[in-house]
């Protein structure tokens, strides 16, 4: 199974809730598509955020309504 996760990191604890998440979905065999970079010993697969919404099973907004939103629209084209 393949999850996008999409954060915004402007949002406070957003990068830590990110990290955290990213690695609770490797714990349990889950790979985390990622558009946004994040510290070195996060695992996941990097692409731009179009083409990862392709191919996911699942997405995953880390952020606010505006992130859910933001996202929303992303997965809908």
């Amino acid at each position: 199974m393949k999850v996008a996760v999409i954060p915004n990191f402007k949002k406070k604890g957003a990068h830590k809730a990110c990290v955290a998440f990213c690695e609770f979905l490797n714990g349990i065999g889950v790979q985390p598509l990622i558009a946004s970079k994040l510290p070195e010993q996060t695992q996941g697969v990097y692409m731009p955020a179009e083409d990862m919404l392709d191919v996911c099973d699942l997405a995953v907004a880390i952020g606010g309504d505006g992130t859910l939103i933001h996202a929303a629209k992303q997965a809908a084209l």
